[in-house]
């Protein structure tokens, strides 16, 4: 079976995903049917790449590899891969959006409030008083750009100063943040 190992990528998780990519590649180097293939956003060139593998293994971390985008491009190309379709990968990858659902169907999750473009001043934190709190990318994986605050209360200016230090940092990832109990 030809695979192709699909790395790289342009989020900010890609240098995870090349030493991803790296261990698969190594661990069956003793196959000939097995090639990666290093995606930096261009997807005539990616499909180019994979159109004659008969499965691509997704090694792409963060971004396009797990927010659905190129899971919906191998569906409208009919090209097998691993791992969720793009429908689940896009609703996995938005924390708000798997927490909600979550909450809807009774799943026990972590308080949280979600901060995005629309609503950046309907931040009320006193759910957390007296709690350790993370605050971090909504729409992104592992943890690039989390922030742990530890025993936030309401009314402590230095507690506030670190959410709004680590909101700005967040925002310098993503404008969709999420700030849920620890």
């Amino acid at each position: 079976m030809k695979i192709c190992v699909l790395y790289g990528g342009y989020s900010k998780e890609r240098e995870v995903s090349i030493l991803s990519a790296k261990s698969i590649l190594k661990a069956l180097s003793d196959r000939n049917d097995i090639y990666g293939y290093d995606f930096k956003g261009d997807y005539d060139d990616l499909y180019k790449n994979v159109k004659d593998s008969e499965l691509v293994f997704n090694a792409l971390h963060g971004g396009d590899g797990e927010n659905g985008v190129v899971q919906k491009f191998f569906e409208d190309k009919n090209i097998k891969y691993t791992g969720s379709d793009s429908f689940a990968s896009r609703k996995a990858m938005d924390k708000n959006i798997a927490k909600s659902i979550c909450k809807e169907n009774d799943i026990l999750t972590p308080d949280w409030v979600y901060i995005n473009e629309n609503n950046k001043k309907n931040n009320d934190l006193s759910v957390f008083n007296n709690r350790s709190i993370v605050v971090k990318p909504s729409d992104e994986g592992s943890s690039i750009g989390l922030s742990i605050i530890k025993y936030f209360q309401v009314n402590d200016k230095n507690k506030q100063n670190k959410v709004e230090e680590s909101i700005v940092k967040c925002s310098s990832i993503s404008s969709n943040i999420l700030i849920e109990e620890y």
